[in-house]
């Protein structure tokens, strides 16, 4: 059975998560679509990033492997940063 792990980190300071370099974290339409509003919906979960959350604002979705089932949302906002992160 495939499960899946849904997590949400806050941190204080505006940390970037390391992706190897070998990765190209170019969000592919074959696993991002872009809802009208802007929403980028992950093609194979149906994760929802908006395209903010209160004062957050999207400012990137991550490809951390080329298959397109290790994947995040970044979101900014004064002082403060949250990753969603999507992982089988």
């Amino acid at each position: 059975m495939r499960k899946i792990l849904f997590a949400a980190l806050l941190f204080v300071s505006p940390a970037m998560a390391q992706v190897p370099e070998s990765v190209d974290t170019a969000p592919p339409k074959s696993v991002w679509d872009s809802d009208l509003d802007g929403t980028a919906i992950h093609r194979i979960s149906t994760m929802a990033c908006p395209v903010s959350s209160g004062d957050f604002k999207r400012f990137q979705v991550i490809l951390f492997d080329k298959y397109g089932w290790d994947v995040g949302c970044d979101y900014r906002m004064d002082g403060a940063e949250i990753t969603l992160y999507l992982t089988r």
